[in-house]
């Protein structure tokens, strides 16, 4: 068995594949507007979106989308530029990562992650 699709359920379709394209820098693989879904390349899996109106706020949410960087002080800088507002920065934790935490723009938790001295 493999893992190799995601799905996260949003509000606004629009908003959030802008937002995964743009600022993240997911290439989409399949976009069908008109039925409010598509699937974005997320490196060795898929990212799926599908708009479901009147979700529960995802502040709670356990699910976080984590994606490897090369260079995280970078990526940060590059990702605030766009707006991305950091809550959790673990840049010194004595472990072989460092890692810092965003949310998307309906409030999905996203860590970006570097390893170092591996």
């Amino acid at each position: 068995m493999n893992l190799n699709l995601i799905s996260l359920q949003v509000e606004d379709w629009d908003r959030m594949v802008t937002f995964y394209q743009e600022v993240i820098g997911l290439e989409p693989i399949v976009l069908e507007p008109d039925h409010r879904y598509g699937w974005l390349n997320a490196g060795g899996i898929m990212l799926s979106i599908l708009e479901k109106k009147s979700l529960a706020p995802a502040e709670n949410s356990r699910l976080s989308l984590q994606f490897q960087v090369e260079d995280l002080i970078e990526t940060m800088k590059h990702l605030e530029a766009k707006g991305c507002v950091f809550f959790d920065k673990q840049l010194d934790t004595g472990e072989p990562y460092r890692m810092a935490q965003f949310r998307d723009p309906e409030g999905n938790r996203i860590a970006i992650y570097e390893l170092i001295g591996a």
